[in-house]
């Protein structure tokens, strides 16, 4: 799994790293998302995850990132999330 963090925001960044590693597992933050990278990422076929970090996670950031339909979610707020997922019925 390759941890984009920051790197994301730089252009070009995400299709070097894809171009040099095309069966890595992505992961993302979810702040840093942007239609770019939802082009980018649809293009191919590797599981890609978002990261939903921090203490203060709140339902709205959830529902953001379970919107962007990823492959997973990495939280700090694990029981937050199934809670938000059961009443989703996902």
């Amino acid at each position: 799994m390759i941890g984009l963090d920051e790197i994301e925001l730089l252009p070009g960044a995400v299709e070097t790293v894809l171009a040099r590693h095309p069966e890595a597992v992505l992961s993302l933050d979810f702040r840093n998302w942007s239609e770019r990278l939802k082009a980018t990422l649809g293009r191919r076929s590797s599981p890609w995850f978002l990261t939903v970090l921090g203490r203060q996670t709140t339902v709205l950031e959830l529902r953001k990132a379970i919107d962007l339909h990823p492959d997973g979610i990495i939280t700090d707020s694990p029981r937050l999330l199934v809670e938000r997922l059961r009443r989703e019925k996902f």
